[in-house]
């Protein structure tokens, strides 16, 4: 995606570096307030928070591929017993990629209590960041559960598609509004820690997260418009495209 990895990045360096006290001063007592020690501090909770930004990652790579698989799938030349077989030997290495994804997050430690610590120890928004930071193990979480949810309810249709079954070539396009849509949203999941995680409410990179979480959400309005007259149902377009404006607005803003 656009934004994950820049975007925490971008929060962490925005972190509150207090000047080096002089010489002649001891060294406070459980206080981070020298650039070396903001240096460290800021290198273990990238190293900690690394794991569920790659797990993300791999998601959203996972979510894409999934889109990939639906265009082939409903391929009109993709059909027989060679067109499921093709379709089954997927979907297991997709539930193999999946299982993978929840082992790792399974094995992923939560933000320890001394780097927690010595993080709040930088002072007030470095406290408040802390809250953005342990949100990852459930937008991790969520991120994996929504690509996991999504491959269930495709794959009866999808091994009916691969198979030649042209009213389920037909319901499997239309899905590929619904990934796309899952994409957007996990990338918003991201934005909003990257908006938790700002040292301060004023900084640029607040303003761009928030900018691009509109852009968004004015996509998945558009989306969630369209799997809706997929379905048969008659949503307001009037609505929608007001709705839609009104996110263009907050990201121009």
């Amino acid at each position: 995606m656009r934004f994950p990895k820049l975007v925490l990045a971008a929060a962490l360096i925005a972190a509150p570096i207090a000047a080096t006290p002089a010489a002649a001063a001891p060294p406070p007592v459980n206080k981070v307030d020298t650039e070396a020690e903001v240096r460290k501090v800021l290198g273990d909770i990238i190293a900690w928070s690394g794991g569920y930004n790659q797990l993300i990652s791999e998601s959203n790579t996972f979510t894409f591929e999934l889109i990939d698989i639906v265009g082939q799938t409903v391929d009109e030349g993709r059909t027989g017993e060679e067109g499921r077989a093709w379709m089954v030997a997927w979907l297991a290495k997709a539930d193999t990629e999946i299982a993978r994804q929840r082992a790792a997050l399974d094995a992923l430690p939560p933000l320890p209590a001394e780097l927690e610590r010595r993080y709040g120890a930088m002072g007030p928004a470095a406290v408040r960041q802390i809250d953005g930071f342990k949100t990852l193990p459930r937008i991790t979480r969520g991120v994996i559960d929504a690509s996991d949810t999504l491959l269930n309810r495709l794959r009866p249709l999808l091994i009916k598609a691969a198979s030649g079954d042209v009213e389920a070539k037909l319901a499997v396009a239309r899905q590929t509004v619904a990934g796309t849509r899952l994409a957007l949203q996990n990338e918003n999941a991201m934005l909003d820690v990257a908006i938790v995680m700002a040292n301060r409410p004023d900084h640029p990179q607040v303003a761009l997260s928030k900018a691009a979480k509109a852009a968004n959400q004015a996509c998945i309005i558009a989306l969630e418009y369209l799997e809706r007259r997929a379905a048969g149902e008659s949503p307001d377009p009037v609505a929608a495209g007001k709705a839609m404006q009104a996110q263009v607005a907050i990201g121009r803003a």
